[in-house]
């Protein structure tokens, strides 16, 4: 309902009508005008077709408002699902290894997104897991934006969680190991499952 009061809106002010003259136009209260220009209630379609009526609105116009933003939307979600993909097989951390084979201590070590490790005590967190979480989280908005699947943000609670105690374990271990130093792919792969999160948040607002 967020594209036809959105629509409404745009089109009133392009008409340069007050809500006020709208509503005596479309023969409406003046405050079911409002509630549906906010987004804050499901009018019944015959108070859609009135007002459509007043601003000589069809309802295909609903349908082009709905599809280019979708459209939008998927080609940016695609965009930060190449970046995850990209950012996988980039490097996310390196660090001075202290352990393992005496040919192998002292060298500087880089992890990628699909081997290496952070731990902390019995805890581990495989950089594997990551980047399945964050591309599991393009997945799904992608799904959504297709009408594939109705996604809802709890969905995505239990990805969001791994991929949070990961960068908590990072913090951790950077303040304890002075060598450990962050990489572009990391950072890359963190800020694309953002956006991902937020482009969600955006869709679930407007549908």
């Amino acid at each position: 309902m967020g594209n036809i009061g959105n629509l409404i809106k745009e089109t009133r002010n392009k008409k340069a009508l007050s809500q006020e003259e709208l509503a005596e136009l479309a023969n409406v209260n003046l405050r079911t005008i409002q509630r549906i220009e906010n987004n804050e209630s499901n009018p019944r379609n015959k108070t859609i077709s009135l007002i459509f009526d007043a601003l000589e609105l069809n309802w295909t116009d609903i349908e082009t408002t709905k599809e280019q933003p979708n459209k939008n939307y998927l080609i940016l979600a695609t965009i930060l699902c190449v970046i995850i993909i990209i950012s996988s097989f980039s490097g996310w951390f390196s660090f001075v290894a202290t352990t393992g084979s005496s040919a192998l201590r002292g060298q500087t070590l880089t992890t990628t997104g699909w081997e290496g490790s952070l731990s902390i005590g019995f805890f581990k967190l495989y950089n594997w897991l990551i980047s399945l979480c964050a591309l599991s989280i393009g997945t799904l908005v992608i799904l959504m934006l297709l009408d594939i699947v109705k996604t809802r943000f709890a969905f995505l609670i239990g990805q969001i969680i791994i991929i949070t105690l990961y960068l908590i374990f990072y913090i951790f271990l950077s303040l304890d190991i002075d060598s450990l130093s962050l990489k572009h792919g990391l950072f890359l792969m963190i800020a694309s499952t953002i956006g991902l999160i937020l482009l969600f948040r955006r869709i679930k607002k407007t549908t």
